[in-house]
C-alpha cells in the first residue's frame, strides 16, 4: 500500500542490492512483476508495479491471510507464492533479474563464472538464506549482511567492472581465508558521501526505489538480525542504489565536473537511484488501508502489516 501511495514503481528489499541497472519506465506497462524466480513462484525481493496493481494485490494478499490464519508462520512470500500457483501463473508477472547472492558466495570470490553469471541482472538478494548457506568466513553471519553485500560488490566493481583478473590474494578476506585488497568500507563510505553532497540536486533527475521499513515489537529474531544491523542495512541500501548503478566509481570525478554541460544539454545524470524508504504512516495514507487492515486484524488479532504496506520481506 505504500508503494501504491506514492504511486507505484520498483520496490526493492533492503537486502537486494544493484547491479547495472537503470530504468525510468515500468516494465510489462506496469503489470505486477517480481523480478527474483523461484519454483515456488518467485521471491519479492525486487518488484514493480502501478499504483492501481500494487493495490490490488494488496487485497489479494489480505484476502490470502485471512484464508491461512491457522498456520504457525505465515508470510507476505507464502501468500504471494499461494497466489500464483492457485491462478496457475497469472496472478503475476515472474522473471529472472535478480539472482541470490548465494550463486556467488560460493567462495570463488570474482572469477570469470562468478562475473558472467551476474552479467546482465538487475540486483543480487543478500537473503537471510543466502547468507547462512554461502561460503564465508567463520563467525560472520546474516546480522552481517551489510558488510557482505557491500564488500562482495566492491571486488565486484573492481574486478569483473573493470575486468581485471582477481587472483585467490585479491579476495575479500569476508569470502576466504586471505587478507583483503579492496577498498576498505570507510575509505568507500567517505568517497560517496563527497559524492552525495556535491550532487544535491541529481536526487529529483533519479529515478525513485522505494523499500519499507518499520519497527515491529517483541519480533522474532529468526532472520538473525537485531535493530542495529537492521539500521547498518538500510544505510548500505541507501548508499547502493544512490551511486552504483551504470556510472563507474572511477568517471564519478568527471561526472562533477561535466554536470553544468548535462543539465543544460538536458541528459539525466545517471548515476543511480533515488532511494526512498517507505514507513507504516505512508501506507496510512491510502484510503483501503483501514479496510485491509481490519481484514488482517479480524482473523489474526494483533498483527505485524508491514507485509502487506509493501512486498518487501525481511
Amino acid at each position: 500500500m505504500a508503494v501504491a501511495v506514492v504511486g507505484g514503481g520498483f520496490a526493492a528489499d533492503y537486502d537486494a542490492f544493484p547491479l547495472d541497472f537503470i530504468m525510468t519506465t515500468l516494465p510489462n506497462e506496469g503489470k505486477l512483476t517480481v523480478h527474483e524466480n523461484s519454483r515456488a513462484g518467485g521471491v519479492p525481493s525486487l518488484v514493480s508495479a502501478s499504483a492501481q496493481e500494487y493495490t490490488a494485490f494488496a487485497w489479494a494478499l489480505a484476502k490470502n491471510l485471512g484464508e491461512h490464519q491457522h498456520e504457525k508462520h505465515w508470510s507476505d512470500m507464502k501468500a504471494m507464492q499461494d497466489l500464483y500457483q492457485k491462478s496457475k501463473g497469472t496472478a503475476y508477472i515472474m522473471e529472472t533479474n535478480v539472482l541470490s547472492a548465494l550463486v556467488v558466495l560460493n567462495g570463488q570470490g570474482y572469477d570469470d563464472q562468478n562475473c558472467a553469471v551476474v552479467r546482465g541482472k538487475y540486483a543480487l538478494h543478500f537473503s537471510h538464506y543466502a547468507i547462512k548457506l554461502g561460503k564465508l568466513r567463520e563467525g560472520v553471519g546474516p546480522k552481517d549482511r551489510a558488510m557482505i553485500g557491500s564488500e562482495w560488490l566492491n571486488g565486484w566493481r573492481q574486478f569483473c567492472k573493470q575486468q581485471k583478473p582477481a587472483s585467490k590474494n585479491t579476495i575479500s578476506s569476508l569470502f576466504s581465508s586471505t587478507k583483503s585488497s579492496i577498498v576498505p568500507n570507510a575509505v568507500v563510505a567517505k568517497e560517496e558521501r563527497s559524492v552525495q553532497a556535491a550532487l544535491p540536486n541529481t536526487v529529483a533527475l533519479k529515478p525513485p526505489v522505494y523499500t519499507f521499513f518499520t519497527g515491529v515489537h517483541n519480533r522474532t529474531q529468526s532472520t538473525g538480525m537485531n535493530d542495529e544491523a537492521d539500521h547498518q542495512l538500510l544505510d548500505v541500501w541507501k548508499q547502493e542504489w544512490y551511486v552504483h548503478t551504470t556510472v563507474e566509481r572511477d568517471s564519478q570525478r568527471r561526472l562533477l565536473q561535466c554536470l553544468t554541460l548535462l543539465l543544460i544539454a538536458g541528459n539525466r545524470a545517471r548515476a543511480g537511484w533515488n532511494p526512498i524508504v517507505l514507513s507504516l504512516e505512508t501506507a496510512q495514507q491510502h484510503p483501503h488501508y483501514k479496510a485491509i487492515n481490519a481484514l488482517i486484524t479480524g482473523p489474526f488479532g494483533e498483527y505485524d502489516v508491514s507485509p502487506i504496506c509493501n512486498l518487501s520481506l525481511r
